[in-house]
């Protein structure tokens, strides 16, 4: 399974500096990055600490961080690092910082507790171990807090989407198996091709 997290990790690396460009532009002309939905379903969270897992380049860190709260935001990627500390600096926000690490092994070197483990949208189905995320989110999470989690139900990935309205299976759901995908990226920049591990 290393192999296929390590795959990932370069091709995200790949497009980090694209992500900053878009996010920055975005940020730069609005307050949020987030839908309504999580900002209400979220509350208010001034004064509160919050861990974001898997936090990219860090759009949605100073999001949370505009409403208040103490954000620490998580990522494998170096890249997405550097990228996000830039991006914090860039707008000006002084109550975010950014951690280089895998979620699935933060507990071993990081022992803070916060009031809120926040983690949504596409990030689930890059995780080879449930199990062990929820281990790690434990760990961090206060014993008063909660895990916000916002993301699409792995169903939907059954469906073969060039034929969509139509439903026409094309994947089994119950598959044990990492998929491989040539592409990455599509979101906030422009699809390109990723590591090629075999």
């Amino acid at each position: 399974m290393n192999e296929f997290i390590e795959a990932n990790k370069y091709s995200w690396a790949t497009i980090a500096k694209e992500h900053y460009n878009t996010f920055k532009t975005i940020l730069s002309a609005n307050e949020s990055t987030l839908c309504q939905t999580q900002i209400q379903e979220l509350g208010d969270i001034k004064g509160k600490t919050l861990i974001h897992l898997q936090c990219n380049t860090g759009a949605d860190s100073i999001s949370l961080a505009r409403m208040g709260a103490k954000v620490t935001g998580v990522d494998l990627v170096p890249e997405n690092i550097h990228y996000a500390r830039k991006l914090a600096v860039d707008l000006g926000i002084n109550n975010a910082r950014f951690i280089e690490s895998n979620v699935l092994e933060i507990m071993e070197k990081h022992n803070e507790r916060y009031d809120i483990v926040y983690t949504t949208e596409g990030v689930l189905c890059w995780l080879p171990d449930l199990y062990l995320w929820a281990r790690n989110v434990r760990h961090l999470l206060a014993d008063k807090g909660f895990l916000y989690v916002l993301d699409g139900h792995s169903f939907f990935m059954v469906w073969d989407e060039g034929k969509l309205p139509e439903l026409v299976v094309k994947n089994p759901y119950f598959r044990k198996t990492a998929d491989k995908d040539e592409w990455i990226g599509g979101y906030a920049c422009e699809p390109r091709k990723a590591a090629n591990y075999s």
